[in-house]
């Protein structure tokens, strides 16, 4: 990979960027060179997705400091670095089996530290105590007698409510509902689609 294909994956990846610092007598080298890196050099740092810390100077050259540089870097030095997993909205999809079982489960989550942060819905899998997230998992009925259905999921709305406020805002109660096969539902169902 050359040199500026290198700095510029650094840039678009990092998470995070501090700019505005000047190199002291004898702190750095060039990566490439191993040369020596003047005094007065100005430099931006870098933190990386994998957690590390990349110093650029001006003109897009890898500095790489004699000693860790910042706290950051002595802790990243004393201690493996890793990247959380941050949960990704999902949409579930029932199969034809979750509609004959009557039910699926569904996952959300929200920041952990902002009571007002947007509750969304989320894979099984991203589930788990991050730190950063607080989740819930709970079964919602897909199918069944209308009414049934509505009164089943609202327990379930309420419930979640106490818990997790605003939730009520994203959940309908015929959310993924279908109705059984020759019930009096599908049947109505039918007729609609024909008249309508």
């Amino acid at each position: 990979m050359s040199d500026k294909k290198g700095i510029d994956r650094i840039k678009y990846t990092s998470e995070r960027i501090l700019p505005g610092f000047i190199a002291g007598e004898g702190e750095f080298i060039f990566k490439h060179t191993r040369g020596g890196v003047l005094p007065g050099t100005r430099y931006a740092i870098y933190y990386t997705l994998d957690k590390s810390e990349k110093f650029i100077d001006e003109d897009d050259r890898l500095l790489l400091p004699i000693e860790p540089r910042t706290l950051y870097g002595r802790y990243a030095e004393a201690k493996a670095l890793t990247r959380e997993n941050y949960p990704e909205e999902f949409h579930p999809t029932p199969t034809k089996d979750d509609y004959g079982r009557g039910s699926i489960t569904r996952h959300f989550a929200r920041k952990a530290n902002d009571i007002k942060a947007p509750i969304f819905e989320i894979d099984e899998q991203d589930e788990g105590d991050t730190g950063l997230y607080i989740t819930t998992s709970f079964d919602w009925t897909i199918s069944g007698i209308k009414e049934d259905v509505i009164a089943k999921n609202m327990i379930v709305v309420r419930n979640q409510e106490k818990v997790y406020p605003g939730i009520s805002k994203i959940l309908t109660p015929l959310e993924y509902w279908k109705p059984s096969k020759g019930s009096r539902d599908s049947v109505l169902n039918k007729l609609e689609f024909v008249t309508g």
